[in-house]
């Protein structure tokens, strides 16, 4: 029996400790919104477009987030649908503040008008490099 952690969560296992996003990466990527190195802690807001890599809006449907830190990965899910304004939901920023952990927050909005766009927030608990994606689903 193995001990594994999970996002922070130990625990014990028989199978042996499995990265569960492994999979995820075995998926289209869709666009990287962010890969740099951070270094305030902190909450930032990263505004998704809904456009992929080569500046096209992406089909409706679900999609996923894969934020990536140091050795730790989260991921959120995402629904697109049809409508919306180019821009209207772009809050995107960052505030200096202070978490005990790095963690995705929850999308919004979810589900989003694709020409909209939506937000991806998370908290930023120390400097580190710093992925998101978004993958086909």
């Amino acid at each position: 029996m193995l001990l594994c952690m999970l996002t922070g969560v130990f625990f014990f296992s028989t199978f042996g400790c499995k990265n569960p996003f492994a999979e995820e990466k075995k998926k289209p990527l869709v666009r990287e919104l962010l890969n740099e190195y951070l270094a305030e802690p902190g909450r930032y807001i990263v505004y998704w477009d809904g456009k992929d890599k080569n500046g096209k809006y992406v089909e409706i449907g679900e999609y996923i987030v894969l934020l990536e830190f140091g050795n730790h990965q989260e991921q959120d899910f995402i629904t697109a649908q049809v409508g919306g304004k180019p821009g209207f939901n772009n809050q995107g920023n960052f505030i200096p503040a202070f978490f005990v952990a790095t963690h995705l927050e929850t999308p919004f909005p979810d589900p989003f008008q694709l020409l909209s766009g939506v937000n991806l927030p998370f908290a930023l608990h120390e400097p580190a490099q710093v992925k998101l994606q978004i993958y086909a689903n």
